[in-house]
């Protein structure tokens, strides 16, 4: 079972990166966040359904 803990800080640096970014909509801030975390090549923009947590968490920072 993963950790419950990642729930609340990655809601926690979404809602940083929304207020700093308030014209984007949620789906736009997620897309731009995975994509920026992928640094790839090959395949830059990777399928949302595969991005780990803290992928995302840290790529919103």
């Amino acid at each position: 079972m993963r950790e419950t803990e990642r729930i609340d800080e990655t809601l926690a640096r979404l809602g940083d990166a929304w207020r700093r970014q308030p014209d984007l909509r949620l789906g736009q801030l997620i897309y731009n966040a995975v994509a920026e975390s992928a640094n790839h090549p090959v395949d830059p923009f990777p399928d949302l359904f595969y991005i780990e947590d803290d992928v995302l968490t840290s790529a919103l920072r």
